[in-house]
């Protein structure tokens, strides 16, 4: 509903964006379709109703190396130190705006509508190529519509709802996803002036090719040759790379209150990329910064000293999180590894072994599985009138859409002001292969 002040001064009952697909989750090519409701309670003027569709990629972050930094964020024209200088990036997919009543559409400038209830329909076909929504602290690919009240001799009124586009990521089209994957590392610990024996471990994958809503097969084995326990347990990580082209030292730009509180780190990492960054000619990329986050956990009761254990268990479930790689945006790249850490003790870091995976939105077929051996067919969604789906033969059932793991964001920029309404904070939803939808507490995203 518009606010409280608007609905006072103009007896605006309602200004609404009302979508016929309520999830709001579109896939390439679909179109995008709906309404805008608008109800009076009194006469009222209004030059135009106008609708936009906008679609972006948008990256920033401080220079500073300070990992608490809380004045900077993936916002257009959000409040910043003049002395702040910061790295950015953008990239524009679509914007465009459709008038749908009064002047753009030749009916003049001075229109009265009466008291009543009023709807405008509309349609926008998505482009064929475009990445997959995605929300994080440091930048975002986002798609939204934004309805605006243009009336004279007065403030305009907008409404904002953003929706939820997925590229798909179909593994049965993706190389090595069927092939196993092991990795070892080891450590020795050490307390003070007392050294101890090594503490070593192997992980192993059947597979690398996953979708959220399927449980990661944990196969591990860990030897303890100190003399101290050890905590065991095993982690899915996604990694978010954002690739900034300008470094910029802006003024203070008015419009943005609630600015977006995180606490990244970029603790490194040692690990091997089974697969090669997307994309080896990338427009000049200015500096990079990485953010890890652990998405989902399960732990082990652990190795006592002198003692060994083979670890096989089926239970770490992948969340609702974005595809691998996302694809089309040449300024945000994600990564996933499944780590095995055994927890150590003194001066020595953790021993992290990972294996990199990958997270599509279309699932193997069991053919697949079964001939591995054979060429792998890609296969498309198909697109439906009202929402497009995988083609799913491994699975009885469509797969559900669930909110992002990651959680939501204030998706308001320089053009909003205290007359924006709609949906402000705002979390993708991502295909999620499973009967039940995620509940576990334990899955909840940190910060590594």
């Amino acid at each position: 509903m518009i606010s409280q002040r608007a609905n006072r001064m103009e007896k605006i009952k309602t200004f609404i964006i009302d979508l016929e697909n309520p999830l709001g989750v579109y896939y390439l090519g679909q179109v995008v379709r709906g309404e805008i409701i608008l109800e009076l309670d009194t006469p009222v003027k209004i030059r135009e109703i106008r609708i936009s569709f906008r679609g972006e990629a948008y990256v920033d972050w401080p220079s500073s190396s300070n990992p608490n930094d809380k004045t900077s964020g993936p916002k257009k024209g959000g409040f910043r130190l003049p002395t702040d200088d910061h790295y950015s990036a953008s990239e524009e997919y679509f914007n465009r705006t459709i008038p749908l009543f009064g002047k753009g559409r030749g009916e003049g400038e001075h229109n009265i509508l009466p008291v009543g209830r009023y709807t405008f329909p509309f349609d926008f076909g998505l482009p064929d190529a475009l990445p997959s929504s995605f929300e994080g602290p440091w930048g975002y690919v986002r798609y939204f519509i934004n309805s605006t009240l243009d009336r004279p001799n007065s403030f305009n009124i907008n409404y904002k709802r953003p929706f939820t586009l997925i590229a798909p990521l179909d593994l049965n089209s993706q190389r090595n996803v069927l092939h196993s994957t092991t990795n070892r590392g080891s450590k020795r610990m050490c307390c003070l002036c007392c050294k101890s024996g090594p503490v070593s471990g192997t992980i192993h994958l059947d597979r690398i090719g996953f979708v959220p809503g399927e449980e990661i097969n944990i196969n591990a084995e860990i030897q303890n040759l100190s003399s101290f326990d050890c905590d065991v347990w095993a982690i899915l990580e996604m990694k978010t790379i954002y690739f900034s082209t300008s470094r910029k030292v802006p003024t203070i730009a008015n419009g943005i209150k609630n600015q977006l509180k995180r606490k990244p780190s970029e603790d490194k990492i040692s690990e091997v990329l089974v697969f090669p960054p997307k994309n080896g000619a990338r427009m000049k990329t200015v500096k990079t910064r990485k953010l890890r986050k652990e998405v989902a956990k399960i732990t082990h009761p652990g190795v006592d000293g002198g003692k060994s254990v083979v670890w096989k268990e089926s239970g770490l479930v992948i969340p609702p999180v974005p595809p691998s790689f996302l694809e089309g945006c040449n300024i945000i790249d994600i990564r996933y590894f499944l780590k095995l850490v055994v927890k150590t003790i003194g001066l020595s870091s953790n021993l992290e072994i990972p294996i990199e995976i990958i997270i599509g939105t279309v699932p193997l077929r069991p053919q697949s599985v079964v001939h591995a051996c054979l060429p792998v067919t890609p296969s498309t969604p198909p697109i439906s009138a009202t929402l497009s789906v995988p083609s799913l033969d491994s699975y009885d059932q469509p797969p559900s859409y669930s909110e992002s793991v990651l959680g939501k964001n204030d998706i308001t920029d320089e053009s909003d002001d205290e007359h924006t309404d709609g949906q402000l904070k705002f979390a993708p939803f991502y295909t999620y292969f499973s009967k039940t939808q995620p509940t576990d507490t334990e899955n909840a995203p940190k910060d590594s």
